[in-house]
Formats: C-alpha cells, sequence, structure tokens
C-alpha cells in the first residue's frame, strides 16, 4: 500500500445527514448509514470520508483528513521530532486490521494517520 496519500476525510456538521445529502446532490457520493452520528461516504472506487457530529461547542472544527502511512508509531516519532504533537495515539478501527492516530503540525493543523492491511 503506497505512503503518503490521502485516505480518509472527516467533514463536521451540525446535522450529518444534511451535509450527506448536499455533497451526495453537488457531486453524486454515495452514502453510507452504518454508524450514528457518522455517515460515511465515498466519492469514487477508493476515496472517501466521513460526516461526524460536530460538538455544539466546536463550532468552526475543520475537515480532518487522514493519510496513508506505513507506520504510525515510526510517523508519530517524526512527528514529535520536527516540533508536531500526538493528539490520539494509535488506536484500532478493525482489530488486526486497521488503525488511525491524530497529531497536530507546529501550526495547530490537525492531521489523521491512517495504517492498515487493506
Amino acid at each position: 500500500m503506497p505512503s503518503g496519500r490521502f485516505e480518509h476525510i472527516e467533514i463536521p456538521a451540525g446535522d450529518p445527514e444534511a451535509a450527506g445529502k448536499f455533497y451526495e446532490t453537488v457531486f453524486g457520493w454515495s452514502l453510507v448509514r452504518d454508524m450514528p452520528g457518522y455517515l460515511m461516504f465515498r466519492a469514487g472506487p477508493q476515496d472517501g470520508g466521513a460526516f461526524l457530529q460536530r460538538p455544539a461547542a466546536q463550532k468552526g472544527v475543520g475537515i480532518v483528513p487522514y493519510v496513508t502511512v506505513a507506520s504510525i508509531a515510526e510517523t508519530l516519532a517524526k512527528v514529535e521530532r520536527a516540533g508536531g504533537k500526538t493528539v490520539e495515539g494509535r488506536s484500532a478501527i478493525v482489530e488486526g486490521r486497521s488503525w488511525w492516530a491524530l497529531f497536530a503540525d507546529p501550526h495547530g493543523n490537525e492531521i489523521g494517520l491512517y495504517e492498515g492491511t487493506s
């Protein structure tokens, strides 16, 4: 699996269903409704993400892109050495198959990491 390509993008919304309908109408994205408050979408065969419920206290929270990496642990170590910070450490999405993590760059931008076998 190539490292460094965007894997997944989360788009916060006050109403994930309404946000999904907007993008479905504008771009033809297909919607997958399998988790409450987290409406997944597919923008192409390998491109996609989700609309997630934005907490009321977090108005203005932006899009979080996820980048595919070979090793989250190695990447987070590089992040820390380069002046960034780990926000959320490596956690399983599907145990034994895929993991995610979140870091902040020195400018406060949050970027997700994805490591997976599929």
